[in-house]
């Protein structure tokens, strides 16, 4: 079935809250979420995605969510982190790294393992990160574990890099 991008009271009932959730996860400053629930809605409303189906309209709001929160992160004297427990990258065997600088490690990921890994870190199971991103689950779980791996790699050479400048 065919979405109606254009009803955007319909929209808001059936994406808002998971979109506010999604991004109140990633910076996690509840006025910011808001505003950027928002902003999601307004671009499709304003600029309506081409879409087939309703797997499709998710994973387009989402990664227009998703670029939005990139863009917070960007933005002059606005600094953000991520705790690694969210994302399942630490060990037990490892001394665990409290927060890493969330720019530099999500911007070292492709934006379909971004928004995966993103996804399942906030509690969206692989089928719903898969429907999201318009792949089968086994490809969500291949790509949430590619994302991990190589936020591990990012975390291990930071970890390196400040051992060496010390």
């Amino acid at each position: 079935m065919v979405p109606d991008v254009t009803d955007i009271e319909g929209l808001a009932r059936r994406y808002g809250g998971p979109i506010e959730r999604y991004v109140m996860a990633r910076l996690g400053c509840p006025k910011l979420a808001e505003d950027l629930r928002q902003e999601v809605l307004l671009r499709a409303w304003l600029r309506p995605p081409t879409v087939e189906r309703e797997a499709q309209l998710r994973a387009w709001l989402f990664q227009v969510a998703g670029n939005l929160v990139i863009d917070a992160v960007r933005s002059p004297g606005t600094r953000h982190t991520v705790r690694l427990d969210d994302l399942e990258l630490t060990r037990a065997t490892v001394d665990p790294i409290d927060v890493i600088d969330a720019r530099d490690a999500l911007e070292s990921l492709s934006s379909s393992d971004r928004l995966a890994v993103l996804m399942h870190a906030s509690g969206y199971s692989l089928a719903e990160v898969g429907s999201a991103l318009d792949v089968s689950e086994e490809a969500a779980r291949k790509r949430v574990a590619r994302a991990r791996a190589k936020l591990r790699r990012w975390v291990a050479l930071q970890v390196e890099e400040d051992a060496l400048a010390a």
